[in-house]
């Protein structure tokens, strides 16, 4: 047989110590399952479910997974992402994405924080203040910021900045290395908008306590 190679239908011609060599092209196989492949759809329309929730929807998303934890291979819990929530909870639907839960299934909710107050001056000082909210002598205090611009808007979902991990009669804290790991610094009169949440006892997080402002020299 002179040189030759390549593929003929289910034929393969290869070069193999200066001799042709034919073997037989291994029949392809399909590596999706059919169950592999409604997953794969499940998921993809859980995508498009996601997409087409509002901003609002979304944050609401956002709000619950920060109140809640899962449990990883490890045994190790921490908060999940507000999509993988989302994916979770529509995942123990039947029939969807006919009927997609829009809203996180949400527990009682703390009393949102009281005295809410925000100083933020360009030489450093990002004071934080607030007080437990409803009959809860402590909390545990969250921050959320979003991020600096010349407008007012929150319906973009806001990252979070700070937790008060033990429980605290108030909240009084600078927390201007922690705003500056995620924004950076703020400049004078430059516009800011920080949100301050708490929980008390074993309820959920309470909803957003939001404060604008402008930065002080």
């Amino acid at each position: 047989m002179g040189s030759i190679s390549g593929k003929l239908g289910g034929i393969v011609y290869v070069q193999a110590k200066k001799q042709s060599v034919v073997r037989m092209r291994p029949a392809k196989r399909n590596a999706v399952s059919p169950r592999r492949q409604n997953a794969l759809s499940r998921f993809v329309a859980l995508q498009q479910a996601w997409a087409d929730l509002t901003a609002a929807q979304r944050l609401t998303w956002r709000v619950a997974a920060n109140a809640t934890t899962m449990s990883n291979r490890l045994g190790k819990s921490s908060p999940p992402g507000a999509f993988q929530l989302f994916v979770r909870e529509n995942s123990l639907l039947q029939r969807f994405p006919d009927n997609a839960i829009e809203e996180p299934p949400l527990g009682t909710r703390s009393e949102p924080p009281t005295s809410v107050a925000v100083d933020f001056e360009a030489s450093g000082n990002y004071n934080v203040q607030a007080n437990p909210g409803g009959a809860s002598g402590t909390a545990v205090f969250f921050v959320f910021g979003w991020s600096q611009c010349k407008t007012y808007h929150t319906d973009t979902p806001p990252r979070f900045v700070f937790m008060d991990r033990a429980g605290a009669s108030s909240l009084n804290v600078n927390i201007q290395a922690e705003w500056q790991a995620v924004y950076g610094p703020l400049a004078e009169d430059q516009v800011f908008t920080v949100a301050v949440a708490n929980q008390t006892g074993s309820l959920f997080r309470s909803d957003l306590v939001i404060v604008r402002g402008i930065t002080v020299a």
